[in-house]
């Protein structure tokens, strides 16, 4: 049975595990992302991780998911809000290196949208949007079963989307780009600002908004049903532009569930045109962590698994 190692690189934790051509995981760990001497420290730490496995796993490569914008041709990073000194990092070359196995990179969203095509809830659907509420908002679009990649494979930035012109300054350099409204930190920063308390000394997140939401407190109510508005102005562009069978959103909001998710699809019934309303799914994504690392691994073995999807 063919293999991969797989890495899942986040801000906070890379999550690893063996995958075969059938989808199933072996060995799931994950370790604390370096915050010194980062791009060494990564290496070895894969390194390491790889070597064990293949002690016991007959291994055919290692898929890389990350976050950040990744240049795949090259195997680097271009540009990572997340983890410092990762801007740059020619990761696939220093793996390579490291570990004498060939490496594929995918950014971690595009690649948990594979993985759910592969072995998640969007199994056997060939147009599927997928986006990420966190930080910020990654996405990854897969038409025709293809993942879209664009000319310079820089397609599907829908964070970067404008939904209010002159609205809020967006770190990318523009103003009212969509993840200013609708990431798990602007809902923070928006419940923040409406409650009138700084945001991180009092350790503020989005479960404890949500916690209040339950409570009904007015303010929280007040603002999440304002956050719900600037989410689903972001589906129905997305919907109306890419007409995906299936939309699905991860983060760390979307960890809220049906309660969520309900709201959001009947909120979207009211916004979209109706011929859109009748033919787009919206779900949570079924793999949970295990997402990035299975389109990973299906990077790595495609060759093989292509028959099953």
């Amino acid at each position: 049975m063919r293999k991969a190692i797989c890495f899942d690189v986040g801000g906070t934790f890379i999550k690893h595990a063996v995958i075969d051509e059938e989808g199933k995981v072996y060995d799931f760990g994950k370790t604390p992302t370096p915050k010194a001497n980062i791009r060494s420290e990564i290496v070895l730490l894969i390194q390491s991780i790889a070597n064990k496995s293949k002690e016991t796993h007959l291994i055919e490569g290692i898929g890389i998911s990350s976050c950040g914008i990744v240049d795949k041709k090259n195997g680097r990073i271009l540009v990572s809000a997340n983890i410092p000194d990762y801007s740059g990092f020619e990761i696939v070359r220093e793996v390579e290196n490291a570990t004498d196995l060939s490496v594929l990179l995918e950014n971690d969203v595009r690649a948990a949208c594979l993985g759910e095509r592969w072995k998640g809830i969007a199994k056997k659907s060939d147009h599927i949007v997928m986006i990420t509420l966190g930080t910020g908002i990654g996405s990854g679009i897969i038409a025709n079963g293809k993942l879209v990649e664009g000319e310079h494979g820089l397609a599907g930035e829908f964070g970067h989307m404008i939904i209010s012109i002159n609205g809020e300054p967006c770190p990318c350099g523009m103003k009212g780009c969509y993840e200013r409204y609708a990431s798990t930190s602007a809902f923070i920063s928006q419940y923040c600002h409406a409650a009138n308390i700084a945001p991180y000394p009092n350790k503020i997140s989005g479960e404890t908004i949500m916690e209040l939401v339950r409570k009904r407190d007015s303010i929280a109510v007040s603002v999440y049903e304002q956050y719900l508005e600037y989410v689903v102005t972001g589906l129905v562009n997305i919907a109306h532009s890419i007409n995906p069978e299936i939309i699905l959103i991860g983060g760390g909001i979307s960890e809220q569930g049906e309660h969520f998710i309900s709201s959001i699809r009947s909120l979207f019934k009211k916004r979209a045109m109706k011929v859109y309303q009748d033919y787009t799914r919206i779900d949570i994504p079924s793999l949970g962590n295990l997402s990035g690392l299975a389109g990973a691994g299906y990077l790595v073995l495609s060759q093989d698994v292509m028959k099953g999807m």
